[in-house]
């Protein structure tokens, strides 16, 4: 049973370990976060552990509400020093969806448009601020200590980053250890080492890649903060991203398809951004004076590990953040699933825990990520494999795909002409209301309606 005053060890400190080491804090004398990165972000450029952070990152209403409130100081006065901008969900927002322009109108909903490098910095200052959270910097985990009579974790192996092969492992030892160490985390191999069974994974191959430019603008700055042609596929098969960042910057981000992946160079980025199906992104950095180079990421792959399956999965032992799911990055869900997994957590601590919690916790965490891998994987449904065996689930497993897509699309036809429709469907994007939410009779009638009325102008 935990006891709630002893020591918790989180492998890694990006955001999903700072969330966790925070609600952490509240319940052990000593939280230690555990990075192999041997400086932190300074808030201009990200760090090396972090290989996705250089692109647009839009954080979800929900996960922004999280942040607020395990940081309540979070949006403080820096963020205004920074010139980060503050938009309106919807007003301040330009979006082209794959039937037309989603609606523009007032909600009274906010957000602060930021980089990921901003984000990050603010999020460990505001960590290191408690007093029982230590962060070990340059540290890399090489292993676990493991009890096999007890069946338990009871710490971690670490040594110095870079060092020479037979320098000295450090044990640290404690109550809890959780790994945020994402999605190339190595504890499931060491698991494995131990005789732990692996679990099962899934994984979505999404055929996408990023190239990302940071601009500055002189001139002609767009009264939207935010901007973006979504790339669905085969209605579209390019896409873009702009969004108003700190210090009166825009960052750019393009999305192409495998065999037409946005280009590095500086004429091939302009050509991508100028194919686009309205030149909004392209008319506008053309102008602009770039901030750096193009950069560029590949990994969009959507996986999970079902922890909660493993039947001689160890105690002391948590995985949270991509170590555990992980999100293609286009739909922005990657922080808010981390939040909402370090709020699980929290409301879990909050119990007396006993016997084997941890994998209850697994259950209970994939559950929360249903609906965000659902709406991830949306285009892939029909096509993705069926897990049982007998012929009737079967078909009823494919038919419930089918009709999820078809309800999906006509969705998606009216929400350009239908405020209300548009707002239930943000709910469910920025994760909300679950994704189940949108399979009601009223919510299909509404949208049968609104396409008939469109179409008969």
């Amino acid at each position: 049973m935990i006891t709630h005053k002893g020591h918790a060890i989180v492998i890694g400190a990006g955001a999903a370990g700072v969330l966790a080491a925070r609600v952490l804090s509240e319940h052990f004398k000593t939280v230690t976060v555990l990075e192999k990165d041997s400086e932190m972000g300074d808030g201009l450029t990200i760090r090396k552990g972090i290989p996705q952070g250089n692109h647009v990152h839009n954080i979800l209403y929900q996960g922004n509400k999280i942040l607020i409130e395990l940081f309540p100081e979070l949006i403080d006065s820096d963020f205004d020093r920074a010139l980060c901008p503050t938009l309106e969900i919807s007003k301040d927002q330009r979006m082209l969806g794959p039937f037309g322009w989603n609606p523009t109108y007032a909600t009274g909903l906010y957000l602060r448009g930021y980089s990921r490098a901003f984000l990050d910095h603010q999020l460990q200052k505001q960590l290191m601020q408690l007093s029982n959270v230590h962060l070990l910097l340059g540290q890399e985990a090489q292993g676990l200590i493991y009890d096999p009579l007890a069946r338990r974790v009871q710490g971690i192996r670490m040594i110095q980053r870079g060092s020479s092969p037979d320098a000295r492992v450090t044990e640290l030892r404690a109550d809890l250890v959780v790994d945020t160490s994402g999605r190339s985390t190595p504890v499931l191999k060491w698991l494995n080492s131990l005789g732990i069974s692996s679990p099962r994974i899934t994984r979505v191959k999404m055929s996408e890649g990023y190239a990302t430019r940071v601009y500055q603008l002189a001139e002609n700055v767009p009264a939207w903060k935010q901007f973006a042609i979504i790339r669905i596929p085969p209605l579209r098969n390019r896409g873009g991203y702009m969004l108003a960042i700190e210090n009166r910057k825009w960052i750019v981000t393009l999305v192409g398809g495998e065999g037409d992946y946005p280009p590095h160079d500086e004429s091939g980025f302009l050509e991508f951004a100028r194919s686009l199906e309205t030149r909004d992104i392209f008319d506008l950095i053309q102008r602009g004076v770039p901030q750096g180079p193009v950069l560029v990421f590949r990994k969009m792959d959507s996986t999970c590990a079902h922890l909660d399956e493993v039947p001689d999965w160890p105690s002391g032992l948590i995985g949270l953040g991509d170590s555990i799911c992980t999100f293609n990055p286009v739909f922005g869900q990657g922080i808010t699933t981390a939040a909402l997994g370090a709020k699980y957590l929290q409301q879990k601590l909050k119990k007396s825990l006993s016997g084997s919690w941890e994998v209850s916790f697994h259950h209970g965490l994939l559950s929360l990520m249903e609906s965000p891998w659902l709406y991830s994987v949306r285009e892939e449904l029909p096509r993705s494999p069926v897990e049982r065996s007998n012929f009737i689930s079967i078909r009823l497993q494919r038919l419930t795909k089918v009709l999820r897509q078809k309800i999906l699309k006509l969705l998606f036809q009216a929400v350009p002409h239908d405020r209300k429709l548009h707002f239930k469907l943000f709910q469910v994007q920025n994760l909300i209301l679950p994704m189940r939410s949108l399979w009601s009779p009223w919510l299909l009638g509404r949208a049968l309606l609104v396409t008939w009325l469109h179409r008969m102008k």
